[in-house]
């Protein structure tokens, strides 16, 4: 994400608490920053609360939450924010097809290199293909689907960043068809 914070399922503040009478509220405590440019986000219509926008400085930030429930149970959460100087590119994959050679080179910039890419251990990567240590994935796809690959990149200070991308390889058949959304 390298800079940017995706707003992820883990990142839904209401899923951090255990018990209480929802809807719960969220405040940030006095005294307590967000990192400049995230903010607390409340959800509409029953989507949860969560933490979104763009950071704008590196570093490691700490702060506390203040919950609240229809129940009056007013209870805090500390937590932490790790924003990475690291940024990977490109923002997402092409699509590809079963029996085609394949390559994407995935760029890191910001840090300081060298650079180490690894996959994550549950990583969806599509049948055939690789990630090089160089952050370039390459092979020829067998089998047709969406996946999710997540991908790690370290930088020479053992500063990282963790980026999730999707993959669409579709066959001859036409049963895993990417799309493509424009304005």
């Amino acid at each position: 994400q390298g800079g940017v914070f995706h707003p992820r399922a883990g990142d839904l503040v209401d899923a951090l608490l255990r018990g209480g009478a929802g809807p719960f509220g969220w405040t940030l405590a006095a005294g307590a920053q967000l990192p400049a440019g995230v903010e607390l986000l409340s959800g509409p219509a029953g989507i949860g609360s969560h933490l979104g926008g763009i950071p704008t400085t590196a570093g490691d930030y700490a702060f506390t939450l203040g919950a609240s429930d229809s129940a009056g149970h007013f209870p805090s959460l500390p937590l932490t924010m790790r924003v990475s100087s690291l940024v990977l590119s490109p923002d997402a994959l092409a699509p590809g097809t079963v029996g085609t050679p394949y390559t994407a080179t995935l760029v890191p910039s910001g840090g300081t290199g060298p650079y180490t890419f690894q996959t994550a251990f549950a990583s969806d990567m599509p049948a055939g293909l690789l990630l090089s240590a160089g952050g370039v994935l390459s092979g020829t796809p067998t089998h047709a689907g969406n996946f999710r690959m997540t991908v790690a990149v370290m930088d020479s200070t053992n500063t990282s960043v963790v980026r999730t991308y999707r993959i669409t390889v579709d066959n001859a058949a036409g049963e895993a068809p990417a799309l493509a959304i424009a304005p």
